[in-house]
């Protein structure tokens, strides 16, 4: 039995109660609705497009250039999802366009954006691992384009690597030869610098002469400058001694002095003494005099003048003025060996003041002779002086070229090594050694038989579709029945 609740008037009331004799009697719109939503779903079936997915697992490591260290797993953490999209990428999927011969299709859509659209890629958490599925309506095809997405990579990955290498190998050659010419002109330059300069040998001491010679003449000019300043000073002197002598002289035959008014006629053929107790200008001559005996004799000693040295003249004559004063207290005035002695010392002093006299003149002598000799080595040492910069100047330019052979043959072997390892790493690329090493674990294999449309469960969604159909049916044909009876009265 079924009861209505009461109903506003003027509006249809769709509450009913309905039960299941009411389901059995129009048990028709169920059937009916199902064979319309399985038909449907059959038609679906045999027109719509079958979908295959295709799947593989590959291992993809990190292992760094050859002969170099690789990095320890996880210190590159974008490396997987830089693969990903690699992989993806058009350079490689169109390698995989070009090798299967794949052409646009009907609606002129681009193979590639086709492929790429149905290819995925996911990097397995905490592993080298990824996974790649790709979907196609022909599963025989769907395998040949994913083996071929993965032989793409793999060829990408080395030919991108090797060319990398090969570029670096060109360049590095171009170098290496530049290097080369610039080495061999440098050791010609050096060469013909060493044939060009009078100051250079193959051991380096043509210099290291020029600058000892230099150095000889510095010596010598330098010593040569000091005698010449000392004689100098002392042929001052000695000529201030000369011109006191002279002056001393003309004042005696001025003034006699008492020793000739004393004289008897045993002293007349007697020289005037200086150890004669006289006076006047004679006893300071005789004190200059001495002076200069003191003088002379340290030019003689110092090698300054070829002279005569006073010394042992002047021993004779304080040894023959001790005899005088032994013998005048002795034997008196008179005595013939005082006589003789006085006759020695006045040779001796007359030899000391020969002496004196002349030194000046000699003194001169040597003076222009030193003078003569200090400006010819200072002619010398300037000669010397320009030769020594000239060596210099070749010395200078010689070691900046050899820094520069040095320099470039470090630099030179450098290259050369630098090279040497990547023509290796070439060789260990083209046997196989990349930096990224991708191996195919498994696949590439179908998933299933079929990813989409699958009969039994689109027939059983088609199912639940119509019996919802056939339910909503018997619900409004229950409903509005009553409506209008309802309304009618």
């Amino acid at each position: 039995m079924t009861t209505y609740p009461p109903t506003t008037p003027g509006l249809p009331s769709f509450s009913a109660q309905i039960t299941l004799a009411s389901l059995w009697r129009r048990r028709g719109a169920f059937v009916l609705s199902l064979v319309v939503s399985l038909s449907l779903g059959a038609v679906y079936l045999a027109t719509a497009r079958r979908t295959y997915q295709v799947k593989a697992r590959l291992l993809v490591e990190e292992r760094g250039r050859p002969l170099e260290t690789a990095q320890r797993p996880g210190d590159n953490k974008g490396f997987l999802p830089t693969q990903v999209e690699i992989i993806r990428s058009p350079a490689v999927i169109q390698q995989v366009v070009e090798a299967l011969s794949i052409t646009p299709g009907p609606d002129g859509g681009s193979p590639v954006l086709d492929i790429v659209e149905h290819l995925e890629a996911h990097p397995l958490v905490g592993t080298d691992v990824l996974t790649l599925n790709f979907q196609d309506s022909n599963p025989a095809l769907a395998i040949e384009k994913l083996q071929a997405v993965i032989a793409a990579y793999q060829g990408y990955l080395r030919t991108s690597e090797q060319g990398t290498y090969r570029q670096t190998i060109t360049l590095l050659t171009d170098r290496e030869q530049q290097l080369r010419e610039e080495l061999s002109d440098l050791h010609q330059e050096l060469v013909e610098l060493r044939r060009s300069s009078p100051y250079m040998s193959d051991d380096g001491t043509a210099s290291e002469v020029q600058r000892t010679v230099l150095t000889g003449v510095s010596q010598a000019l330098s010593a040569t400058k000091g005698r010449t300043v000392q004689l100098r000073g002392l042929l001052k002197e000695m000529t201030a001694f000369r011109d006191a002598e002279i002056a001393a002289s003309e004042s005696e035959r001025m003034f006699p002095t008492a020793l000739d008014s004393h004289q008897d006629d045993s002293h007349q053929d007697a020289v005037p003494l200086l150890s004669d107790p006289i006076d006047g200008p004679t006893d300071r001559t005789r004190a200059d005099w001495l002076d200069a005996v003191e003088v002379l004799s340290r030019v003689v000693k110092g090698g300054l003048a070829s002279l005569e040295d006073p010394a042992p003249v002047q021993q004779a004559l304080l040894e023959a003025r001790s005899r005088e004063t032994e013998l005048s207290q002795r034997f008196g005035q008179k005595h013939p060996d005082l006589r003789a002695t006085r006759r020695l010392i006045a040779s001796l002093e007359q030899r000391l003041r020969r002496a004196v006299m002349e030194a000046p003149v000699v003194l001169e002598r040597e003076l222009e002779s030193l003078e003569h000799e200090e400006s010819s080595l200072l002619a010398l040492y300037n000669s010397e002086l320009a030769k020594a910069k000239e060596a210099d100047a070749f010395f200078l330019k010689e070691q900046k070229t050899r820094e520069d052979i040095e320099r470039l043959q470090e630099l030179h072997g450098s290259i050369v090594s630098r090279l040497s390892d990547s023509r290796l790493a070439d060789q260990a690329l083209s046997g196989g050694r990349a930096s990224v090493f991708v191996k195919v674990l498994d696949g590439p294999q179908l998933v299933n038989d079929q990813v989409w449309p699958q009969p039994v469960p689109l027939l059983g969604l088609c199912g639940l579709m119509g019996l919802a159909g056939g339910f909503v049916w018997v619900v409004l044909a229950e409903q509005f029945p009553r409506t209008r009876t309802s309304s009618a009265a």
